[in-house]
């Protein structure tokens, strides 16, 4: 009796250390709730460990943020990863916000997604944008400020600083390949990018270091680094990378297939322009204020920009056709008089006719590129032409369709 009571004793000590492995090997494949600076979980929190929801692992929560590393480890080991679940206790959590945003990226693209087949038919089996857009990683700096209605329409270059040589691998498909006519070149203030290459990037990785090398952005930095020093410095990269942009599509420029446009998006208002404003600097290499004032004005061509204006909107196509007629007509006038002057006998003692003066321009045609010199018969008909008439081969107002 003793011997069977001894031998059931053991057996259920054998049996309860193996429910033990068991349950330790089933446990071993669940997924455990992370801990805040614990684990790769912990790691994701901040850097070094710091606990989720602080400073340290929030730089975004600072006035003045700048551009932060961390050491990603990489060896011949295959770490195991945990399927993150949201086991987070605060809104401020890395597990928090992700399924804060992966919820809201569902819930945008199912609003976007009711547009309807017909919205994706133009482009589904071609892709024809108009201008490449090179600008800033910054998460502030978005294509809806600028375009809105940027699909087929932008062929966006991201990277930190908007520098031409991280990306011009990009740039160059959207110009040589995609052959649009404009690039743009958007820096913009506040620039986080330009801060810290201007502090230093000792302390960042190397891959960020590498890309900030080539962002030159002042040659004299002052001693405090205010709003005002930032937002020059800002302006400052563009017309540097319009420059470098210059060197590699110089024979574009050259021939008018491709316009280079340097821009700042200042949504911090440090331009004084107003908050997001987006503002020209820089065509073509030149940044004169009177010569940009003379293109922005061609371009606009009398649109009128505000919302709900009083004013009537006027097609580009249709001022820009005002434009040329008036200039063939001063030039028309002009060539008439030559001819009368010409024909008339010079006394004798009169030296010969001097050359014919040049025609005069209007300041609204005062454009880098410049039209064609038209053919007599187009001259006679432009002068024959009403006043505000299209001049003959030109784009009539009703004729421009939109590019959506």
């Amino acid at each position: 009796m003793r011997v069977r009571i001894l031998f059931l004793c053991l057996g259920l000590i054998l049996g309860a250390e193996g429910c033990a492995k068991v349950k330790a090997a089933v446990c071993a494949d669940m997924v455990p709730a992370p801990k805040p600076g614990a684990g790769p979980a912990g790691k994701a929190a901040g850097v070094g460990g710091a606990p989720a929801g602080s400073d340290e692992a929030n730089p975004e929560s600072g006035d003045n943020p700048t551009l932060t590393s961390e050491a990603h480890p990489s060896g011949p080991a295959q770490e195991q990863f945990a399927l993150p679940f949201a086991w987070e206790k605060s809104p401020n959590e890395p597990l928090s916000k992700t399924r804060a945003y992966l919820r809201e990226m569902a819930r945008d693209n199912a609003a976007y997604m009711r547009r309807g087949p017909a919205a994706f038919k133009p482009f589904e089996n071609a892709e024809t944008p108009r201008a490449t857009i090179l600008s800033c990683a910054d998460s502030r700096v978005q294509p809806d400020a600028w375009d809105a209605s940027p699909e087929n329409d932008s062929f966006t270059v991201r990277n930190l600083g908007n520098q031409v040589g991280p990306g011009m691998g990009a740039i160059q498909y959207g110009v040589d390949t995609l052959n649009t006519p404009l690039l743009v070149i958007l820096g913009h203030t506040g620039c986080t990018a330009i801060k810290t290459a201007l502090t230093g990037t000792a302390k960042l990785s190397e891959p960020i270091r590498r890309e900030l090398a080539s962002l030159k952005v002042a040659k004299k930095k002052p001693k405090k680094l205010d709003d005002k020093f930032l937002a020059q410095a800002a302006v400052d990269n563009v017309n540097d990378q319009v420059e470098r942009a210059l060197g590699q599509f110089a024979g574009r420029v050259n021939s008018g297939q491709l316009t280079i446009i340097g821009a700042v998006y200042d949504f911090r208002n440090d331009l004084g322009s107003g908050h997001g404003k987006m503002s020209i600097v820089n065509v073509n290499g030149i940044t004169e204020a009177a010569r940009l004032k003379a293109f922005h004005e061609a371009v606009l061509a009398g649109a009128s920009l505000e919302a709900g204006g009083k004013k009537p909107v006027m097609d580009p196509f249709e001022r820009l056709s005002q434009v040329f007629a008036e200039h063939m007509r001063v030039e028309e006038s002009d060539n008439q008089d030559d001819d009368e002057e010409e024909a008339a006998p010079a006394p004798p003692s009169a030296a010969p006719p001097s050359a014919a003066p040049p025609s005069a321009v209007p300041p609204s045609a005062a454009v880098p590129i410049q039209p064609p010199t038209p053919t007599a018969a187009a001259k006679r008909e432009a002068t024959a032409a009403p006043r505000g008439e299209p001049a003959p081969g030109a784009i009539k107002a009703s004729a421009a369709k939109p590019h959506h």
